[in-house]
Order: structure tokens, then C-alpha cells, then sequence
């Protein structure tokens, strides 16, 4: 019996654990020994994210470091930012006993790491759908993808059109899932990026920090924004605690009117308040989102020497979008955004919303697309261990009223 103990503990321990790789009854007898052997405690980090400062191009801004907000745990701490934010009600208020955990999206999504990292914690069988994973990654996993892989997640790649399906046609959605586990177990469901209704948790405590960080005063926010979960409660709650202040979201991977959907949507399930984020967008945009560019590549590095270092796909669209906003780089296409525009305020604040641990995976793509890195550019270890070092950028005390 102590042998079988350790066994199962070891399993259950053991970074290239998954569980699909073993029959269906001992699969189920494990399962169910994770969740009752799981004692891992979620702990709220006591502390509001820090403040830090950042000139670009002669101005000054506020950044809010969300990716240094993580939830610990023995087992599910290191999830940071925004997926920490949205997460935070599953990791602590979770009531649900189904022992199975599905959702969906791309095979390097920050989602699906964090909440693989959960799912082990607590003993709970994930499965992921997404669409079909590169041979090249397959034979060499790295990134996200790795991680999740190292975390237990069972990925299901789907074809295009079934995949598409499955984000429309719930019904279909949960047949398959159905299929796949081939028994009776519940599924819980939680939807693409972490967008659902206990997303509101998390944020509502990082609009009061915002808000006790410059005691009241009228904010500008800005953030990227892939569902506009986060752009949308934040928006919500920040004028609870700040009168007059807005949020500005810039779409990431959706269109202006994709993105106002989804934010609809969720806040008709969320008690339909009717406090929208103002959506910053490029109408005749010059490239693909996801892409290598030379203009994302270029900012991103003029952000990185000026002390920020960031993600390599939401950040760089997002800066380009908002300096464009401000004024700082001319183009005919974005007019100022007088609501974001003011010579003299300080008040714009930037909402690091974490995602570095995919740095590594950005940068292949940039090489694999034929951009030159210079002498002084730090490879991806380099970088991550510069940031380890110094966290990216010197934090400061809150501003002064």
C-alpha cells in the first residue's frame, strides 16, 4: 500500500505527467487521488501591484505592474497579470465539483497556462481545445505550449472548421467534449482567455488599488485588449473609486466591432451595467495582427531601452495604437484622442499586463521572419534573466495629491 502511495504521489508530482497517456480506470482512481491528496491553498497577494515610471518620446506614464501581481500556492503560484486577475475567482471561490476543466484557444496561450496550472493544483483533468499544432512544434515543443504539456493538459487539435464551430455552437461544443472523456464526469467550462463572469473578482480588487494608488483622482487607463475582460470590469469598477477616469482598450487579435461584442455580451451576463472601455483602434491597419512587423518591432525595442520590457505581440500593437492616440507619431489614419490627449496631464496610466514568459517564443518568430538583432540585443535567455534581475523597470511610490 505504501509503495502504491508513492507511485501515485510521484505521478502525481512528475512535470511530464498527462494524464490521457494511461488507461480509463486508472486514469479515473488518479484523478480522484489528486483531488483529495491537493491541499494547495491560494493566498491573494497581500500587496497591490507596484508603480512604475517610463519615458517614451519626451512623456511621461504611469505603468501598473500587473505581471508582478501572482497568486501563490505550493503547487499553483508563478500565475501573474491579467490571467491572475481573471483566475483568481476560479482559484478561490471555485464551487463547481466537476473533475474535469475544458476551454479552448491557441496552442501558446498564457490562458491556458495559468489555468493548467490551477487545474493540477486542485486535481482537475484539463482538456484544450485548439487548432492544428505546427509538425516543428510538435517534434520540438516550446513556450506556452510546452509548459502546457508539462502541466498535464490534454490539447485536442481540431480542424479549422470544427474548431470554428465549436465557438458558436455550444451545443456541438459539449457533445464532443462529451466524446473525448468518454464517461460521465461533469465538465466544467471555461471559456476562451479566462472571459467569463468571475473574471469581475480579480479586477474589481485592480481598480481599487488603481484608485488608492492616486487617492481618487481622474485616471486615463490603457490596456491591450484580446476579449476585453479585463478593459471591460475595470471600467466598471474604476469609476466606483475614481470618478471621470476611463479606460481605453485596444483591440488585439479581434476587430474594433468584434471586441464591442464580446465586451456586450459578457456584460449583459455580468448584470448589464452598461460602463463600456473606450476602443482605440487603427481603421486601415498596415499588417496582420500576430505578425512580424518592422514599426511593432521597432517600438518594442525603443520601450525595452527606455526600461519597460514587455510581451512581443499585444504590448508593441498596443504602444503603436496609443502613441499614435497621443500624438506622438504622426499618421494620417489616427486623429488625437482628445479624451486621451492632455499636455499637461500625468495621469495616464499603462497596465502591464504580464505575459513575458512567452518573450522566448515571440522572439523565434521575429528571427524565423529575417529580422536582424544586433550586437547589443540580448538573445531570449538573456532577456528573461535581465528581467529576473531587475524586474523590467524600477517600481516608485505612488504619486502625491
Amino acid at each position: 500500500m505504501h509503495c502504491l502511495f508513492c507511485f501515485m504521489l510521484a505521478l502525481l508530482m512528475s512535470k511530464s505527467y498527462q494524464l490521457y497517456s494511461l488507461s480509463k480506470p486508472f486514469r479515473k482512481s488518479l484523478t480522484r487521488f489528486r483531488q483529495s491528496v491537493s491541499s494547495m491553498d491560494v493566498i491573494i497577494p497581500s500587496s497591490a501591484a507596484p508603480l512604475g515610471r517610463v519615458k517614451i518620446r519626451k512623456r511621461n506614464f504611469w505603468v501598473k505592474r500587473d505581471d508582478q501581481w501572482r497568486l501563490s500556492g505550493e503547487l499553483g503560484g508563478g500565475i501573474s497579470g491579467n490571467k491572475a486577475r481573471k483566475l483568481l475567482h476560479f482559484a478561490v471561490n471555485r464551487t463547481s465539483t466537476a473533475p474535469i476543466v475544458a476551454s479552448m484557444g491557441g496552442h501558446q496561450s498564457n490562458a491556458c497556462v495559468a489555468m493548467a496550472a490551477l487545474c493540477r493544483a486542485r486535481g482537475l483533468r484539463m482538456l484544450y481545445l485548439c487548432k492544428p499544432v505546427p509538425r516543428w512544434l510538435r517534434k520540438n515543443p516550446a513556450g506556452n505550449y510546452a509548459r502546457g504539456l508539462a502541466l498535464g493538459v490534454e490539447l485536442v487539435p481540431l480542424q479549422p472548421e470544427v474548431y470554428r464551430r465549436c465557438t458558436y455552437d455550444v451545443i456541438y461544443r459539449d457533445q464532443l467534449l462529451q466524446q473525448l472523456i468518454d464517461d460521465d464526469d461533469q465538465i466544467e467550462w471555461l471559456p476562451q482567455g479566462a472571459a467569463y463572469v468571475g473574471a469581475e473578482y480579480g479586477i474589481s480588487i485592480l481598480a481599487q488599488e488603481l484608485a488608492e494608488a492616486f487617492q481618487g483622482s481622474p485616471l486615463r487607463v490603457v490596456l491591450p485588449g484580446g476579449t476585453g475582460t479585463t478593459a471591460l470590469f475595470l471600467a466598471r469598477h474604476l469609476v466606483k473609486h475614481a470618478p471621470n477616469s476611463l479606460v481605453f482598450c485596444v483591440p488585439c487579435g479581434t476587430t474594433a466591432k468584434g471586441l464591442e461584442v464580446q465586451m456586450q455580451s459578457l456584460d449583459k451576463a455580468s448584470g448589464g451595467h452598461g460602463i463600456f472601455p473606450i476602443i482605440l483602434d487603427d481603421p486601415n491597419p498596415k499588417f496582420r495582427f500576430g505578425t512580424p512587423s518592422d514599426r511593432e518591432w521597432r517600438i518594442w525595442n525603443e520601450i525595452k531601452d527606455a526600461g519597460l520590457f514587455l510581451e512581443l505581440l499585444y504590448a508593441p500593437h498596443t504602444w503603436d495604437i496609443v502613441l499614435r492616440a497621443l500624438g506622438l507619431d504622426s499618421d494620417p489614419d489616427i486623429q488625437k484622442c482628445s479624451m486621451l490627449y492632455d499636455d499637461d496631464a500625468d495621469n495616464i496610466v499603462y497596465l502591464h499586463c504580464g505575459g513575458i514568459e512567452g518573450v522566448a517564443t515571440q522572439l523565434t518568430r521575429y528571427r524565423r521572419a529575417g529580422f536582424h538583432f544586433d550586437d547589443d540585443d540580448a538573445d531570449a535567455d538573456e532577456l528573461l534573466l535581465t528581467l529576473d534581475k531587475n524586474d523590467g523597470l524600477n517600481t516608485v511610490k505612488s504619486p502625491t495629491y
